[in-house]
């Protein structure tokens, strides 16, 4: 990958996210609903991270930016979008094969992405990890 500057990043961490949000806010694989403004997944209930995720609960109630009451706090956070639970991937594979293919886009840009962080987090990550392979590959 080639190194890029952190507008040039943005940009394109920006084009990408939008792809991905569309997709998933137009197909709703999680089928999420919201009840007395708290959001509910409806598509199933499992393990995960060593939690069990109560029926309809979402999978990101434990994430240290979620809100019972007003949702996701980060800005733009990729990986999450890009995840999808075993269930919903059974329920919906073509979302799911839509989202593979974004997350390669994704890996492909950008190397890795920050497992529940937000836009600033992820690009701050993936220039530190390109300024340590840079400094190992000298």
């Amino acid at each position: 990958m080639k190194r890029k500057t952190r507008k040039q990043l943005e940009l394109e961490y920006d084009a990408l996210y939008e792809k991905i949000d569309k997709l998933i806010s137009e197909t709703n694989p999680c089928e999420v609903t919201i009840k007395n403004k708290v959001a509910y997944c409806g598509s199933c209930s499992f393990r995960v991270c060593g939690d069990i995720i109560k029926p309809n609960e979402l999978c990101c109630d434990k994430c240290p930016h979620h809100n019972m009451t007003t949702g996701c706090q980060a800005d733009k956070p990729m990986n999450c979008k890009l995840w999808l639970c075993h269930q919903s991937k059974r329920k919906h594979p073509e979302v799911a094969r839509q989202l593979f293919f974004l997350h390669e886009e994704a890996n492909n840009l950008f190397g890795c992405l920050l497992h529940r962080g937000d836009k600033k987090e992820t690009i701050d990550h993936i220039i530190n990890m390109n300024m340590e392979a840079l400094w190992v590959n000298a």
